[in-house]
């Protein structure tokens, strides 16, 4: 249920009528795609600001809430063929709005954010979960929500009425509808807990730890996909679980997370196998070059590097097994097996050094007739 909520924004601290005006003469041959929009309000202005706003009205009086489609968020089906689709069909849902906002303000050079969370209309908390958007502005990161900037649904039908309070809040004032899955998300130094959310006008507990979320945005940015979701996990626990909405976020982040570990073993697993394999064939290089006397001359260096080569290679399929973690029964038995080849390679190549610093030894003159003489290496 699309609601709205009367605060001041600081859309209302500056003119907006040049960037509103531009957002509506865009051609609509321009307004199918997020590159052809986005050139057009960048070559009218400079100011990310204006642009932003820009993109915000365009979207809020172009776009139209689809009632018909309404369905929990599952950003694992989602791909840059809904953009195509929201600016097809003029409609989507708040996910398809927030994707939509930030791949503008992204292609405006405006560092932006998808947000996940839940919001309420007084203290009534919402039964679905939502979507929004944050963008950093002059050092400072503020909230916009271009869903209910469009309008607001009324008896299952969408009402639309752009509103400007949903663009570029402040967070303090942001916090009183809307409360992110991940407290890093509601860019307050002080969160507030889910618990406090649900009262009038939410603020954070006076014993609450103060938290410097500009870094914390930073080292979330820094992260792999693994770590960011790592950290969401425990910082969503850590702030209460308090509905079913939460629940939900954080099943599905865990879920997220198993499949990327999943896929992450797999890939070293598959790493491993390659290069095995490849120390294989150029063992089977060295075993014939040894085999034709060492011949064609090469010198003592080129020689060694044959083995050393090998030996980097078998020692990266090695790293690449020991990095998969927790793995399930089938992939652990292949692991084991790929281990036991490795192992009788390391031995194989440690002979085959061995001979080698002998055979170097030796003097030159005499090489030929020694790897005839005694016939096997």
């Amino acid at each position: 249920m699309l609601c709205f909520f009367s605060f001041e924004a600081k859309s209302q601290s500056i003119d907006y009528y040049t960037a509103d005006l531009i957002a509506t003469q865009i051609p609509d041959s321009l307004t199918y795609s997020t590159n052809d929009i986005a050139y057009y309000i960048g070559s009218k202005m400079r100011s990310p600001e204006k642009r932003l706003r820009s993109v915000f009205t365009w979207i809020t009086s172009t776009i139209r809430y689809n009632t018909e489609n309404i369905y929990p968020l599952n950003r694992n089906n989602y791909s840059r063929e809904r953009i195509v689709s929201t600016l097809l069909y003029r409609k989507g849902i708040c996910f398809d709005f927030a994707f939509l906002f930030k791949d503008l303000s992204e292609k405006l050079g405006i560092k932006t954010f998808i947000v996940y969370g839940y919001t309420k209309r007084g203290r009534r908390i919402s039964t679905t979960p939502h979507a929004w958007c944050i963008s950093l502005i002059d050092s400072s990161w503020y909230m916009t929500d271009p869903t209910w900037g469009a309008g607001y649904v009324q008896d299952s039908r969408f009402v639309h009425k752009a509103n400007e309070n949903y663009f570029l809040v402040d967070p303090e004032k942001f916090i009183r509808t809307h409360i992110p899955f991940d407290p890093i998300w509601q860019c307050l130094n002080y969160p507030v807990t889910k618990s406090d959310f649900k009262s009038r006008i939410p603020k954070a507990k006076k014993e609450t730890l103060f938290f410097d979320y500009k870094d914390s945005i930073k080292v979330y940015e820094a992260h792999t996909e693994i770590q960011q979701l790592t950290h969401a996990i425990r910082r969503i626990e850590n702030n209460g679980i308090t509905c079913y909405l939460d629940y939900d976020q954080l099943h599905h982040y865990k879920i997220d997370l198993d499949r990327i570990l999943e896929k992450q073993r797999k890939e070293h697993f598959f790493t491993a196998i390659k290069h095995y394999n490849k120390a294989i064939f150029l063992f089977n290089e060295y075993t014939d070059y040894k085999n034709k006397y060492y011949l064609p001359y090469k010198s003592d260096q080129e020689i060694e590097e044959q083995l050393n080569q090998i030996d980097t290679v078998l020692n990266t399929s090695l790293t690449s097994l020991n990095l998969i973690k927790s793995p399930d029964n089938i992939l652990a038995t292949n692991i084991k097996q790929l281990k036991d080849l490795l192992e009788q390679a390391f031995s194989d190549l440690k002979f085959q050094k061995s001979h080698l610093e002998k055979y170097l030894k030796t003097a030159k003159q005499y090489r030929e007739n020694l790897s005839r003489d005694t016939g096997k290496y």
